[in-house]
């Protein structure tokens, strides 16, 4: 038996034996104005007190079942309110990004791999986007993608340029650095998400004015924020 049937039974048997126990003394004592007295006071009393107990013990567990009900279509409610935004009030804008440019006089050809790591160890990041001069998005590089090539290929980050490793990921049908799309700052959370969703083994998302690769980027989005909503 349960901890709320033991309550529910003792409180009905203690409030029955009170009231038999008042009813033997008031047949015994004849008096029915006393009789009458007796139950016109204590009656209310013991219904007050059963209700209020058996109302503790049964009504808390309703409330907190209801309570439960009304949680969850809030969260719904909240979560679907937010998918509902645009992708701008979620992005993380140039200014908090850690990007590596490629400058007007530069060229991929120039650039080491071993740019990229220091990048990756002074900010510690693990995805670092790269930009060109007009601050588009040009690639996206993942840290563990480097350091995958560099130990079976046993190279040098130091001897290889970004030109290399990039001709000899297009061969790779798991290269990530073109993996990303490209949505309009207007985008609904939900649809960003679908967009995503379609393109295979995407993990980034960066954000324009009118969601085209030519213009400069206003933010990016990493898969793991949308897990969030």
């Amino acid at each position: 038996m349960n901890p709320q049937n033991r309550v529910a039974y003792l409180t009905l048997i203690i409030s029955s034996l009170a009231i038999f126990l008042l009813a033997t003394i008031t047949i015994i004592k004849g008096d029915t104005n006393v009789s009458m007295t007796i139950f016109n006071t204590t009656l209310p009393v013991f219904a007050s007190w059963i209700g209020t107990v058996l109302a503790f013990y049964f009504g808390r567990e309703n409330f907190e079942s209801a309570n439960k009900q009304v949680q969850h279509i809030v969260t719904n409610l909240t979560t679907k309110s937010k998918s509902q935004k645009s992708i701008d009030t979620i992005m993380i804008t140039p200014y908090a990004m850690t990007i590596f440019k490629i400058e007007k006089d530069s060229s991929i050809d120039n650039i080491k791999l071993s740019d990229l790591q220091e990048k990756f160890l002074t900010h510690k990041v693990s995805r670092l986007p790269i930009l060109n001069f007009q601050n588009q998005i040009e690639y996206m590089i993942h840290q563990s993608k480097i350091n995958r090539y560099l130990i079976n290929k046993n190279l040098d980050a130091e001897d290889i340029s970004f030109a290399i490793f990039l001709k000899d990921n297009r061969e790779d049908e798991n290269d990530e650095s073109k993996r990303f799309i490209v949505v309009s700052k207007d985008t609904a959370i939900d649809e960003t998400q679908k967009k995503l969703q379609k393109c295979k083994k995407c993990k980034d998302i960066f954000v324009t004015k009118n969601g085209n690769r030519e213009e400069e980027i206003m933010g990016w989005v990493p898969d793991v924020h949308l897990l969030e909503i």
